[in-house]
């Protein structure tokens, strides 16, 4: 019986810090993951079924960056990526999630222009997990 009224009590000081801790660990994915170093994602990005699920978290402007670079293995031109948009504020989400995940990074061409390429590690794994491996 003092169960059941111990239910009802109004939470004390200590209930609310592991309510508040529950909450602080109720994010998202991608959230979660932003918190990673290099490494970490690196290690994470080698699993092809965790790239997938990356993947499928990403906003879907960011998902059509990595469609349009999975196959791609040098540099493409940021005027190019950028041309694939319309709307900059989803070109911006798109890219700093990708850039937060390390998904791909900014890399000076040959030409000297800023291009961008996937990270290699997520873009092998994903490919592998795409197409069988």
């Amino acid at each position: 019986m003092s169960n059941i009224s111990s239910m009802n009590k109004p939470s004390t000081s200590g209930e609310q810090n592991s309510s508040q801790e529950f909450d602080e660990m109720n994010i998202d994915l991608l959230t979660y993951l932003e918190k990673f170093n290099s490494i970490r994602l690196n290690q994470l990005y080698e699993c092809p079924t965790a790239c997938l699920a990356v993947f499928r978290e990403l906003p879907s402007m960011a998902q059509n960056f990595v469609l349009r670079l999975i196959f791609i293995e040098q540099p493409i031109p940021q005027a190019v990526v950028s041309s694939w948009v319309k709307s900059i504020s989803d070109y911006n989400e798109a890219e700093d999630v990708l850039t937060r995940l390390q998904i791909w990074k900014l890399t000076p061409m040959q030409s000297g222009l800023p291009g961008r390429v996937l990270n290699t590690t997520f873009q092998k794994s994903l490919q592998t997990s795409w197409l069988g491996g």
